[in-house]
């Protein structure tokens, strides 16, 4: 009992302390550096070294094992060790690993000091894993190149425990006490062969002249060399498989240089902005000496601003300058050496070592990151005030009401106050680096003036209410722009005393020349098609996308490396108008598959016997095995399955957890308790958001008649009550049984009597709180994690809310949406290529290839791109956070299709219609339903007579 109750406060004390952030426990203990040793402070212990596998205790789950020396600890495993240190004090933490086998994204990992997560950071934790370019072979290639496919390099790397937002420069420094101490490793994603921990006294980095006058001190001497010049694409490795060749058409003095053809000239851009992300180069000299590196980059990206990298010289950040390197904005391409920009340049002399380096640049913050941090911080709080406000106003109050704010929130006044002299330091910061004020400020500077308006009077929170919103979704969003940290390279030039100067962007003749040649180019060369691998002599398909220029040049590579060398198949692969697919397959000229359509197209081209019936290969069944049967509900008609699915989303519950824990409320298990949540809610002025819109459509819609997707909404009542949408026939809509008007009046009733939104931005209302629940598609997951950085961890994701049935258990039936790959049918008989094409179906939808396509798009286009997989085995490997995951993967087995039937593209259609007839004029749900079924009917009648199909049995009765 007592050892219970110790652990109780144990485990409480551990919560309490993972609450408190790096930037509050640091000044807790180290600001004052009295009490014990601070960085650079003599009193600080040494440096000890402690192998992986000795460990003090180890997780009895079995994923955490000794395995050749190293510790192999996969998801869901810890291990304790044991640390005896002479002096209390602020201690680094470094792991020596390998990554192991998962899903290839970042390792996250979570450290207990004595007992506890010291401090928020402190319990997730991120380490990279290396990649690199599977070879450069793409540079042979003549005409448009193809990104090279990219390796993980299972290499050893030694990592410092740091702060994976960028906001602190150094490196996390825990508190240790004099004696024994205990360091717990929690695995939390992805596997790692443990090699050793190393735990360090913090000390602060020497200045570059300090760094210099030692060299100089130590005998070595500026280097006499001709100049080294090493192409930037040639990298060593990188921590994303997304940092690759890009190419560069603007600048006639790229290397290597063509005017019109894609030849990948230079590395980085969007996918280098990520904080933490890295690229390292190999860099050879021919004895131990002190050099200069410089770089001709592009940093056209932010305006008025630069980008920040870090750099590590074999491994180390050689001084304190090397943390805030500069690349400032330019239009054109720029040379210079590290150390020269800036309002003091001052060139930096690296010492290299005689033969191999490495050098690395690291995506920073800089200075930048604590004043993002501080601005992060007080947006979170005036959102709160926000909240506390409206709490008792409402969103849309009456400005002529005295709501007695400053009585009724107590902490108005003072919160107003201490935020406006905040927010002038973190401008004054802000200037200080920029120069002057720009769009980025400019919601710091509104926020100023609306703050000073509620400090001079109360009425004047009323009447500013909307800008005092506004303005913190303007701080959001530059602390958003700001934490991205974009830079291109074209090439390095590693040189000595003597270098000559290095012209960085042409002249006008130069410029002239290349304008000519581009223009004339163009006429030429086709960007709608990828380069593809020469030398394949088996038969050739054609294989069109509608989605763009990304997800062309991606599928490109991922056939280069995996389909062509494997089936001897060659696919030309085009980038078309989706509008085009239909007409083209009925004048000869389609292709053979086409990919990322959407789910209302392949039974459509079926109804027309243009859509090949897959059900014909004798593998069907086994290929199918990767899919929920939900997400092949759309593509099957009269026994035939015309399309693979390639990808998927539904929609989920999103609900604010600080909102919830203030108000004391429970997730809603179904929809009776999401019921029960409204009068808590109202009272407190907020709401509850029901999406209308129809679903996202996934692919490209090929026209083939105007309409819409049934809302998810009422599909879930529907389903979840055991309705459906047509009969099983597919001659006629089921909605006019009884169970489709019980729950389109169900639907209905949320607006009627409960006054729910029927339009609302609902990521700008639940990042401010005024909606703090609502159930939406899972792609907007991603636009909260990158556009609200501010409520960070307040929030998550919960299954759609169920209906209990009568004997007890909880029904959740969920509808999904699809992506489509699909085989046509007439071009195929035509070449005689229906194995191929169906042997590319199959390679193009399988777990790997998707994993590889999902990965290259979240890599190039960040969070925001994440792609929504259908092959399950894909849809595990997707880097969700812990929690998220056990949330999708309960919902999956209750994921339902939606059918596709001839004239089927109009239901979605009237029911809208008939949802807004009845929200906006009140009539009877089940008239204006019944009205549009005949609508709904008339128009399927009208298509399976086109088709040739047989009409509906008249006087069918429905349930």
């Amino acid at each position: 009992m007592l050892f219970a109750f110790f652990l109780f406060y144990a485990s409480l004390g551990a919560l309490a302390q993972e609450s408190i952030p790096y930037s509050t426990y640091y000044i807790q203990n180290f600001a004052s550096g009295e009490s014990f040793s601070s960085p650079g402070n003599e009193k600080s212990g040494q440096s000890i070294t402690i192998s992986a596998a000795q460990y003090a205790q180890v997780s009895e789950s079995g994923t955490a094992q000794k395995a050749g020396g190293v510790l192999q600890m996969d998801e869901d495993s810890w291990a304790e060790y044991r640390v005896y240190l002479p002096k209390e004090g602020g201690y680094t933490i470094a792991l020596t690993y390998v990554a192991g086998a998962g899903t290839g994204g970042a390792l996250q990992r979570s450290v207990l000091i004595n007992g506890a997560v010291p401090f928020k950071e402190a319990g997730t934790l991120r380490f990279p894993r290396l990649w690199n370019d599977v070879s450069r072979d793409y540079k042979q290639v003549k005409g448009n190149q193809p990104f090279p496919s990219q390796k993980e390099l299972f290499q050893r790397q030694t990592v410092v425990c740091c702060d994976p937002l960028g906001y602190t420069l150094e490196p996390f420094m825990f508190y240790f006490q004099k004696g024994e101490n205990t360091i717990r490793l929690n695995a939390l994603r992805e596997g790692m062969l443990l090699e050793e921990l190393r735990i360090e006294a913090a000390e602060k980095l020497p200045l570059y002249a300090a760094y210099y006058d030692e060299a100089v001190k130590a005998g070595f001497q500026p280097a006499d060399i001709e100049p080294i010049k090493i192409q930037a694409e040639d990298t060593a490795a990188k921590s994303s498989q997304g940092i690759y060749p890009i190419n560069d058409r603007t600048s006639p003095l790229s290397e290597p240089y063509d005017p019109s053809y894609i030849i990948l000239n230079t590395v980085g851009g969007e996918s280098w902005s990520e904080v933490g992300d890295f690229i390292s180069w190999k860099l050879q000299v021919p004895k131990t000496g002190l050099y200069r590196v410089g770089f001709r980059f592009k940093q056209s990206f932010l305006r008025g601003l630069y980008a920040t990298r870090r750099l590590r010289v074999n491994g180390h950040i050689p001084f304190t300058e090397a943390d805030d390197l500069r690349f400032y904005y330019d239009t054109s391409f720029q040379f210079a050496y590290l150390g020269s920009g800036g309002a003091e340049p001052h060139e930096y002399w690296l010492l290299l070592q005689e033969g191999d380096n490495t050098l690395t640049l690291e995506v920073s913050l800089g200075k930048l990151g604590s004043i993002l941090q501080r601005l992060e911080r007080e947006t979170a709080v005036l959102n709160e005030l926000y909240r506390k406000i409206i709490s008792i106003t409402g969103s849309s109050p009456d400005v002529y009401r005295d709501y007695q704010l400053y009585t009724r929130v107590s902490d108005l006044r003072e919160t107003v106050q201490t935020s406006t002299g905040n927010l002038q330091s973190i401008l004054a910061d802000f200037i200080a680096e920029m120069g002057q004020e720009n769009e980025r400020t400019a919601g710091i500077v509104r926020m100023l003036s609306v703050l000073k308006n509620f400090d001079e009077n109360e009425s004047q929170v009323v009447q500013f209410l909307v800008s005092f919103k506004e303005s913190i979704t303007a701080m959001g969003k530059a602390v958003m722009d700001l934490t991205k940290q974009p830079l291109v390279l074209d090439y390095i030039i590693v040189s000595g005393k003597n270098a000559p100067p290095i012209q960085a962007e042409g002249n006008f003749f130069q410029f002239l020349v290349h304008k000519v040649r581009a223009f004339f180019g163009s006429f030429t060369n086709d960007y709608t098609v990828a380069s593809g691998n020469t030398g394949i002599k088996g038969k050739s398909i054609d294989v069109w996308l509608s989605t763009g220029r990304d997800q062309l040049e991606i599928i490109r590579r991922l056939i280069n490396e995996s389909f062509e060398p494997v089936y001897g198949v060659k696919v030309n692969l085009k980038l078309i108008n989706p509008d085009m697919l239909l007409p083209s397959t009925f004048t000869g000229n389609g292709p053979d598959v086409a990919i990322q359509i959407s789910n209302t197209a392949p039974v459509n081209f079926a109804f027309r016997d243009a859509a090949y019936d897959l059900t014909n290969f004798p593998d069907f069944a086994e290929t199918i095995q990767d899919f929920l049967p939900a997400a092949l509900d759309s593509f099957y008609f009269n026994g035939g399955c015309y399309a693979l699915p390639d990808q998927m989303s539904f929609p989920v519950m999103y609900y604010r957890k600080d909102i919830f824990n203030s108000l004391n409320l429970s997730v809603p298990e179904t929809w009776e308790d999401l019921l029960a949540l409204i009068p808590d809610l109202q009272r407190n002025y907020m709401e509850v958001y029901l999406d209308t819109a129809s679903p996202l459509s996934l692919g490209a819609a090929v026209s083939m008649g105007t309409g819409a997707a049934i809302n998810s909404i009422f599909l879930s009542r529907l389903y979840q009550t055991g309705g459906d949408i047509y009969t099983p026939d597919s001659t006629a809509c089921s909605f006019d049984t009884k169970t489709a008007y019980e729950a389109f009046k169900w639907w209905t009733q949320f607006y009627t009597w409960h006054n729910f939104p029927v339009e609302a931005d609902f990521v700008t209302r639940f990042r401010l709180g005024e909606v703090p629940i609502g159930m939406v598609d899972l792609s907007t997951y991603t636009r909260l994690s990158v556009s609200a950085p501010e409520i960070r961890g307040d929030w998550s994701i919960a299954p759609v809310p169920g209906t209990r049935q009568k004997d007890g258990s909880i029904r959740r039936d969920t509808p999904c949406v699809t992506g489509a790959g699909m085989i046509l049918k007439r071009t195929v008989l035509a070449k005689d290529t229906v194995q191929e094409a169906w042997q590319f179906l199959r390679w193009w939808t399988n777990g790997d290839t998707q994993q590889k396509f999902a990965r290259s798009m979240e890599s190039i286009l960040g969070p925001a791109g994440r792609y929504p997989v259908a092959s399950l085995k894909a849809f595990h490997a997707i880097p969700w956070p812990i929690e998220v995951t056990k949330a999708l993967n309960a919902m999956l087995k209750d994921l339902r299709g939606i059918p596709q039937v001839p004239g089927g593209y109009i239901t979605g259609r009237y029911v809208r219609n008939a949802f807004l007839t009845v929200v906006t004029n009140y009539e009877n749900p089940a008239d204006v339903l019944f009205e549009n079924i005949q609508l709904i009917n008339e128009e399927i009648q009208i298509k399976r007579e086109e088709f040739g199909l047989d009409s509906p049995q008249k006087g069918t009765e429905h349930e």
